[in-house]
């Protein structure tokens, strides 16, 4: 894909009698909409004082990698006294990156994490700045700024830690297109006709579907794929905030049910739990596996020969909400050496415009009105109109970390291998989450 930068001609630099200043958007209450916030006029304030910005994400590649240098080159000519110090660390490695900063008392000013569990774990040790304030100012530009993704990502016991940033979701159906047309199969839209080619497919010694899950969590997005179509978003937060509805109700049954049905039936790759997301990937880009449920990263960018869509309804599942959720955020540590010239770096890129539209351009998605992005081949519903989002969470980053991320996990792969039956694995996970407690929301 061809990533055309905006320019910088957008009414965001502005110097005036030697004074570097910060621009300001138009703040809540404004009569304008989305797509008119570009031509609004802007008030600016001095940011006095000067130093570097320290940055630390994880945005190594991508459209995240593109966008985040746009950023900083815009921000540093705005303001030469307080330029971005970023540190990119690659995925594998940063969370223990940053743990170890944040323990040696030597954190950045701005640290981008994943959300969700990092932002419990940092809140409960008074590791991370309030930002309730800053997130009352910003909020306004943001599609469904209290929904649950929202909430769940960056609000911890009513104080807000983060503000969120960019925008995941997991419920496409990917194919390789070689091996549907060499089989004479059209994209599945209903999951039975899924179900139909898999048949077709197994048949043939194509593997239908690539999953592998060393990790974990491939798995169980899978599950959280049939959880919002048989359970619904509210009753899998009412799960994971333990507000009523139980993991081993009806309808987690259900769906660890369906999930195991499809492993049993050898729709999945042998060994898969000893083969990480890599391969997976592998599997699909090379033809040897025919199609994939993934996240929207898949994409970005898109890969030549793979189409994908919406991930297809079940006959008759009351639900239809769709797995989406903030995919990465931006706190302030509480230990920050320049906290107020973080803040104000915040501010300035959730509520201007430009920098949104940059983000989406280079084909990173956003929760930002008016910052709409299209990945081609992929649904559009699900990319560009993140307004419509119906919001399902991602509860393994929801729960508790001792939950999520550890049992929930080893829980899934021992269904998917067979050495848990539905119900024992969701009377498992309905005991582990019951002693951790409640999970973020």
């Amino acid at each position: 894909m061809s990533l055309t930068k905006n320019p910088l001609t957008r009414g965001l630099l502005a110097v005036a009698s030697g004074a570097i200043l910060v621009v300001m958007s138009v703040g809540p209450g404004t009569t304008a909409d989305a797509g008119s916030l570009h031509s609004q006029p802007q008030a600016v304030q001095a940011l006095p004082g000067s130093g570097s910005i320290t940055f630390w994400d994880e945005w190594t590649n991508g459209a995240a990698r593109t966008a985040m240098t746009w950023v900083a080159n815009a921000w540093d000519k705005i303001h030469p006294n307080w330029p971005i110090a970023e540190r990119p660390i690659p995925n594998d490695s940063f969370f223990a990156a940053i743990r170890t900063g944040i323990a040696d008392n030597n954190p950045p000013d701005v640290l981008q994490t994943e959300g969700y569990e990092s932002t419990e774990s940092f809140a409960q040790a008074h590791e991370l700045a309030n930002l309730n304030s800053l997130w009352s100012q910003v909020k306004y530009r943001y599609n469904q700024p209290d929904g649950a993704s929202m909430t769940g990502a960056c609000r911890y016991q009513g104080t807000w830690y983060c503000v969120p940033w960019d925008w995941d979701t997991q419920s496409f159906l990917f194919w390789n297109e070689s091996v549907m047309k060499q089989y004479h199969l059209s994209p599945p839209t209903t999951f039975e006709q899924k179900l139909a080619d898999a048949k077709v497919l197994k048949a043939a010694g194509v593997i239908p579907f690539a999953l592998s899950d060393a990790d974990g969590w491939p798995g169980m997005h899978w599950y959280f794929e049939f959880v919002g179509q048989f359970c619904g978003s509210k009753t899998q937060d009412s799960a994971v905030m333990r507000t009523g509805a139980k993991w081993n109700d009806p309808c987690f049954v259900k769906s660890a049910a369906l999930l195991s049905t499809l492993a049993k039936d050898g729709y999945f790759p042998p060994g898969l739990v000893a083969e990480n997301y890599n391969v997976q990937v592998t599997l699909l880009e090379s033809g040897k596996a025919a199609m994939a449920e993934d996240g929207i990263w898949l994409e970005e960018p898109p890969v030549a020969n793979i189409g994908g869509e919406r991930f297809p309804a079940i006959a008759g599942a009351p639900y239809n909400a769709t797995s989406g959720w903030v995919g990465t955020s931006l706190s302030v540590p509480a230990k920050a050496r320049h906290s107020v010239a973080a803040m104000a770096l915040l501010k300035w890129m959730a509520t201007n415009p430009a920098v949104g539209n940059e983000w989406a351009t280079a084909g990173d998605p956003m929760n930002l009105k008016g910052a709409n992005v299209h990945l081609p081949g992929l649904d559009a519903t699900l990319v560009g109109d993140v307004q419509n989002y119906p919001q399902l969470p991602p509860a393994d980053e929801s729960l508790p970390f001792a939950v999520g991320n550890t049992a929930l996990y080893a829980l899934g792969q021992g269904l998917l291998d067979g050495k848990l039956t539905p119900q024992q694995f969701s009377d498992q996970l309905e005991a582990a989450a019951a002693k951790a407690g409640p999970g973020m929301g």
